[in-house]
């Protein structure tokens, strides 16, 4: 199974897929410091995901290319690719979205107030549960949502 490659003190992003083997973006990127955990999203409007990603998880795009947005945080990078086209012509996106919970990964991200994301996420596309659907775990308030493209997602909110 593929997947992206990493490789320490530069980085080259590569796509291995069944049938579709290219490298993405040869250019090398500079980084000063390992990012040390990261995550990869496909799909089907890579623009649209980061712009959404971005705005509300307030994530930097460092880096925006024909077929992915590298998006980033202190310790932490999302990658958001462009879903080929021969499998993106196969993907329905709904609006809204429908919920694709049939995945055993939820990514999770820190925001300074999920309210205020719960109104971004809205405005672009996506959705956060309602606050009667916000728990604690460990001293943290916390709330599941959907990204514009029906994937799910858990905002934390850092404590003040």
């Amino acid at each position: 199974m593929g997947g992206i490659r990493w490789v320490l003190g530069n980085w080259r992003v590569s796509a291995e897929i069944p049938g579709l083997s290219r490298t993405l973006h040869p250019r090398e990127v500079n980084v000063s410091q390992a990012v040390q955990y990261g995550a990869v999203i496909y799909a089907k409007d890579y623009r649209a995901l980061a712009k959404f990603y971005e705005h509300v998880a307030a994530l930097t795009q460092r880096e925006a290319h024909e077929e992915y947005v590298l998006l980033e945080a202190r310790f932490f990078q999302l990658v958001i690719l462009q879903t080929p086209e021969r499998i993106a012509a196969g993907i329905t996106i709904e609006k809204p979205p429908r919920k694709r919970d049939n995945t055993p990964i939820k990514l999770f991200l820190n925001v300074s107030s999920i309210e205020n994301a719960r109104q971004m996420a809205k405005v672009l596309g996506g959705e956060l549960n309602g606050r009667e659907m916000e728990w604690q775990f460990r001293g943290v308030k916390r709330c599941d949502g959907i990204d514009p493209e029906g994937n799910v997602f858990q905002l934390q909110e850092s404590p003040a």
